[in-house]
């Protein structure tokens, strides 16, 4: 599919999408001779921004997502024939249209999305994170009967 995409993402460093093909190779084998194996040969990669340390008002900064523009179909299509069962994808972290329009209303819809990677607030913690503190009576009397 020739043409480009526009790809958004919601991790906040961005994502390096490498493609591979597999090709026959020769490896040697104890006691002699050969053996044909498959190996990945890396055929192409792109960089997709990410959100993090970007102005608050970019306009590549939609709903949380980055927006990376004009990135090739072709790279995209592989990787995510690739990826299809990644969480990346499978949770809405990275998609891809072919309009920009698209791509933007896609991320501003996403706005509720959770990568895991957001900032923690101090005054909402996460139950995980919580701790309860005990008073001295609790210290002292606790094994009594």
């Amino acid at each position: 599919m020739p043409g480009t995409v526009s790809i958004a993402c919601k991790l906040p460093s961005g994502l390096q999408l490498c493609i591979y093909d597999m090709e026959d190779s020769s490896e040697p084998v104890m006691g002699g001779g050969w053996k044909t194996v498959k190996r990945a040969v890396k055929i192409g990669s792109v960089k997709i921004r990410g959100a993090a340390r970007r102005p608050f008002d970019d306009p590549r900064i939609l709903g949380g997502y980055a927006i990376t523009e004009n990135v090739d179909a072709d790279v995209w299509d592989k990787w995510l024939a690739d990826n299809k069962g990644s969480d990346l994808v499978t949770k809405g972290l990275i998609f891809a249209h072919a309009k920009l329009a698209d791509t933007q209303a896609h991320a501003r819809d996403g706005r509720g999305v959770r990568s895991g990677f957001e900032e923690v607030d101090p005054e909402n913690l996460p139950p995980e994170f919580k701790r309860t503190i005990k008073t001295a009576d609790e210290h002292t009397t606790r094994g009594r009967a």
